[in-house]
């Protein structure tokens, strides 16, 4: 286990802890005969990740799959504050609410109603008691159908509760959440393959997710049901649902978590509960998709851990560029030193590096423009690049990134 962070190394040494109580177990779902092995396949490449070839899916004013970058869903219930929920920034794009059962819909579309849909897509995700009491109401399917733009049904496996999620009589994008009534282990492919064979010639119009109870299930049962889907032929997206965690930091367990499958270009949509701070967890979805290069909406910077080597101080003039540029929608490293340096930061659009003692070059992509410029001017002379390039863009009012 290795951990890089732009401070203090003993910073490093509780992330790693944290990595390992969370991961270092992973569920083993059953192994498959050596006639048939599971085709999980790592999508990812030196260009970013490859991704699954899926069906666009229409939903509200966006569309999820294709070619287009995943999208960012909360879970919202009755608590959810729903004016931090329009308010985030970037943006979240589907707002989902379950009910178990027919008594919990109406209440569940009330919630729905204070998110304008110009603003952001409204699903409803109906467990089997729900789904067969809005098949016999006409009046609530009308309701329902005025009010949402995505309805999700919960499903075990193959059977009748999918069958009514699809009976029901218009045309709307569908949500299947496979949520098991155990926890992955034997047996757990071949009941995924069942299910992605079972949805695998319904409309068009459709995608899958699987919810699962362990958040150390995630990774693991997300792999098998992408891998499932394509042996199926069931080329619907992706909508990667987080566990619920009951305690520990969701930096770590979720981009943990979502970030792997990101990263191997699984998944068209993540989606986790909105919480007590749906700002923070919409930023976090925001942040993992853009750390797994499937998203670009704000700077990233790419900077090393200091060294011995480093001739600056790191973590300070790291946080000095961000204030600067965090607007940007821009690749900017920074790095310590020139010994790898240049390296690591191959892909970023910008450059600043450490040159000499007190001493900093500057880049555009790999090629280094100037040098010998002393530390206190750097950052302002960084600004005045990226403005003489055409880059730059004045950040909202009087934030961050004004010099």
């Amino acid at each position: 286990m290795r951990v890089s962070l732009t401070e203090d190394p003993l910073a490093e040494l509780p992330v790693a802890r944290e990595l390992v109580k969370r991961f270092a177990r992973p569920v083993a779902p059953d192994r498959p005969s050596r006639t048939e092995r599971i085709p999980i396949e790592v999508r990812g490449g030196p260009d970013g990740p490859g991704g699954r070839a899926v069906a666009e899916v229409p939903i509200g004013s966006a569309t999820w799959g294709g070619r287009e970058p995943p999208r960012v869903e909360l879970r919202i219930d009755g608590g959810s504050d729903h004016e931090a929920v329009l308010s985030a920034r970037p943006s979240v794009e589907l707002v989902e609410a379950e009910a178990a059962d027919g008594r919990r819909i109406v209440e569940a579309l009330e919630m729905l109603a204070r998110y304008p849909r110009e603003r952001v897509a409204r699903g409803l995700l109906l467990g089997e008691d729900a789904l067969a009491a809005l098949g016999e109401d006409g009046a609530l399917r009308a309701r329902v159908a005025a009010t949402v733009d995505r309805l999700g049904g919960i499903v075990r496996g193959p059977g009748t509760t999918l069958d009514r999620l699809f009976d029901l009589a218009w045309r709307a994008p569908r949500l299947v959440v496979l949520r098991p009534e155990e926890e992955l282990g034997a047996g757990s492919w071949e009941r995924l393959r069942e299910f992605s064979a079972a949805v695998a010639g319904r409309a068009p119009g459709t995608l899958a997710a699987l919810e699962v109870t362990r958040p150390v299930e995630v990774m693991g049962g997300q792999r098998l049901l992408a891998a499932a889907l394509d042996r199926a032929g069931a080329r619907l997206p992706l909508v990667l649902l987080d566990a619920r965690e009951a305690s520990g930091d969701p930096r770590i367990g979720l981009a943990g978590r979502l970030g792997g499958l990101l990263v191997d270009g699984l998944g068209d949509a993540v989606s986790a509960p909105a919480g007590s701070d749906p700002r923070r967890m919409a930023a976090l979805l925001h942040g993992v998709l853009q750390a797994a290069r499937r998203r670009l909406e704000k700077a990233e910077f790419i900077a090393c851990p200091s060294c011995g080597r480093t001739l600056f101080d790191l973590e300070r003039t790291t946080a000095r560029i961000q204030a600067l540029t965090a607007h940007l929608k821009l690749k900017i490293g920074v790095m310590g030193c020139v010994v790898n340096g240049p390296g690591e930061m191959a892909d970023a659009d910008y450059g600043y590096v450490g040159w000499g003692e007190g001493k900093v070059a500057l880049f555009v992509g790999r090629e280094m423009v100037e040098k010998d410029i002393p530390s206190d001017e750097a950052p302002r002379r960084l600004v005045e690049l990226i403005r003489s390039r055409g880059d730059w863009v004045d950040p909202p009012g009087d934030g961050p990134g004004r010099s």
